[in-house]
């Protein structure tokens, strides 16, 4: 643990939540960062209610980091926040219990925002990877390519990237990440894309930098446990805060924004009718705004219909027709 003298440079967040081994873990990997010319914090903030045992097992055998114990799961905007409070570093690395990042990246990205003052956040590359305590990383066959530009200038470069802007990707500079109030802490998903969003909206610079030294290890649990997989309507929910909050604080600016977060909107329509989501009235009411020719040029060809029916009722008619086509496959593949 750093004294309050001892000058910062970037400290790395890490939360946790009952993954213990997985903390342990990837703990014992950066253990072998620790240089006395490196001027890096790691603080962990659980989310566990761990006992005091445990508490005090972690404290003794890594000495080096800084531990906030929360007394319940406030979600990871919150811990995060808490996170951002506490930290002393004018740069930021968020990193989950679950992933790992490189020292070679942490020390490039570093580096690069040292020289580049006009840069928020500069974002590397993400490998996506199946591994555990007893196994060595292993490839997943879905890849994460870099996007074409080099910095965010639309909204939508942010919104279909598919998973790139992981946040454990990024190196984020403090001074940005408060000047927006950190992480928004209503969502439980989702929330690393809002930030970049809400970053962007207020002016920030989003670097996409090619040749950055590989970063960011992404584990994907083989069981799915992760929220996303969990609790798709939450899930939704968070993508719909995030195409609401591009309308609302004005962020389209070109058509492919406009077709961006309007197709996304009706997509998602589509598989939260059904769920009794507090958010369907406002969503139904924003496609509903839209003119026959908007809905013609934004939106998918099926979503015409609405035209005739009106947007609830075609989204009743969608959830319906994925019911028997569900009822159908069971019916098939009983023996």
């Amino acid at each position: 643990m750093l004294s309050k003298n001892s000058f910062v440079l970037c400290s790395i967040i890490i939360t946790h939540h009952k993954r213990i081994d997985l903390l342990r873990q990837q703990l014992s990997a950066y253990a072998e960062w620790l240089r006395e010319d490196k001027f890096y914090e790691f603080i962990v903030v659980d989310n566990s209610d761990l006992e005091e045992r445990d508490q005090n097992l972690l404290k003794n055998d890594f000495p080096w980091v800084s531990f906030i114990f929360l007394t319940k799961n406030l979600g990871p905007s919150q811990s995060r926040n808490f996170g951002i409070q506490a930290c002393n570093g004018e740069l930021i690395q968020f990193i989950d219990d679950d992933d790992l990042i490189t020292f070679e990246k942490l020390e490039f990205q570093t580096r690069y925002l040292s020289n580049h003052p006009e840069v928020d956040v500069i974002v590397g590359g993400t490998l996506k990877v199946k591994w555990s305590s007893d196994m060595l990383p292993v490839l997943d066959e879905s890849a994460i390519r870099f996007p074409k530009f080099e910095y965010v200038k639309e909204c939508n470069e942010l919104l279909d990237v598919d998973g790139f802007f992981q946040i454990g990707a990024a190196l984020f500079r403090k001074d940005a990440l408060i000047k927006i109030g950190g992480f928004d802490e209503n969502l439980f998903m989702i929330e690393d894309v809002n930030l970049y969003i809400r970053l962007f909206s207020l002016g920030s610079r989003i670097q996409v930098i090619r040749d950055s030294p590989f970063g960011l290890f992404w584990r994907v649990h083989a069981n799915a446990t992760s929220l996303s997989h969990s609790n798709q309507k939450v899930f939704l929910e968070g993508c719909l805060v995030n195409f609401m909050y591009c309308i609302n604080h004005q962020l389209l600016k070109s058509e492919k924004d406009y077709r961006e977060v309007f197709t996304g909107i009706y997509n998602i329509g589509k598989s939260l009718y059904g769920t009794k989501s507090r958010m369907f009235p406002k969503l139904v009411d924003t496609l509903a705004k839209l003119n026959s020719s908007q809905r013609k040029n934004l939106l998918p060809e099926d979503a015409r219909f609405s035209l005739l029916i009106g947007f609830e009722l075609l989204f009743n008619l969608a959830y319906r027709y994925r019911k028997i086509k569900n009822l159908r496959l069971l019916t098939k593949n009983e023996p």
